[in-house]
């Protein structure tokens, strides 16, 4: 018994020793998981961040190879239901699956945008309080501004005095960066478009005739006069 409970006592340093390891390894391993299918489905995250397109079924097999992703990674999950959504899937699942995302991540902009276009169909009030906060969260956002602006324009009756704010914000910041003048003409397509761009512009008259001619060059096929 003598030399039992010392070497117990051993034993129970070591575990506490060694607890703080375990406990990061564990910690490691959705991590790790995460990163093992994030670098499989590269570059179609990264590109998916910057807005760009690409063919449906790159977005189909995005969605499938992040499956091995964990759960608790918010980012990773927001991404998988974004390249579902862009390959034309949608449903109560992968609403389901953004506010899962959401839980783990909060702050993501991609998130609230997405739920925002996931629920307007259905639910129009909370698709406005979404996009509401994915404009809040980063209001000078490049890579997303397009995307808010057209999910903002088709819930235009239903946003708040603030979020109509930072909508226009968005469009006087596109107007301002030509590198973005490709995108109003799907803005203005969208319902709601042609008023929030007329509201954020509305100081700025000689822009918005501007504007306007550059959307009637394009669609007669002519260069850009602007």
């Amino acid at each position: 018994m003598n030399h039992v409970l010392p070497l117990f006592r051993t034993w129970v340093l070591r575990a506490i020793l060694l607890s703080p390891s375990i406990v990061l390894l564990i910690a490691a391993v959705p991590r790790f998981a995460s990163g093992v299918a994030l670098e499989a489905a590269f570059p179609v995250p990264s590109y998916m961040v910057t807005d760009r397109s690409l063919p449906i079924n790159t977005y189909r097999a995005t969605f499938h190879v992040l499956e091995g992703a964990s759960v608790s990674d918010g980012e990773t999950q927001i991404a998988r239901a974004r390249a579902a959504y862009l390959s034309g899937e949608v449903g109560p699942k992968f609403n389901a699956l953004v506010d899962q995302g959401l839980s783990h991540a909060p702050a993501s902009v991609a998130g609230w945008t997405l739920l925002s276009v996931l629920r307007t169909p259905a639910g129009e009030m909370q698709a406005a309080d979404a996009i509401a906060v994915a404009l809040e969260l980063a209001p000078h956002d490049y890579y997303l501004a397009a995307w808010r602006a057209r999910a903002a324009a088709s819930l235009w009756d239903n946003l708040s005095a603030d979020a109509r704010d930072d909508a226009k914000r968005v469009i006087r910041e596109m107007w301002s960066n030509r590198e973005l003048h490709h995108e109003f003409r799907a803005i203005l397509a969208a319902q709601g478009g042609a008023r929030l761009v007329t509201a954020a512009m509305v100081d700025d008259p000689d822009g918005l005739r501007a504007l306007n001619r550059m959307v009637a060059r394009e669609r007669l096929g002519l260069p850009d006069g602007n």
